[in-house]
């Protein structure tokens, strides 16, 4: 699972890179770089807070 989210952080990382280098290109959004990086981080780290989570639930149900 951890590989996935990896796999599905670089797509989103990635399309997330090419719209906001769009926007700034065509629409002078300076803004929207920064944007595209925060959103990409939230996701991230939601996505690693949940695996973590599920990881400790397995590990403490073995520990029992």
């Amino acid at each position: 699972r951890g590989f996935f989210l990896h796999a599905i952080a670089d797509a989103t990382s990635s399309a997330s890179l090419i719209l906001a280098a769009l926007a700034v290109l065509y629409l002078g959004w300076l803004w929207a770089d920064a944007a595209a990086s925060l959103l990409v981080a939230i996701f991230m780290s939601m996505s690693a807070l949940l695996l973590l989570r599920d990881s400790w639930q397995i590990l403490s149900q073995e520990l029992i």
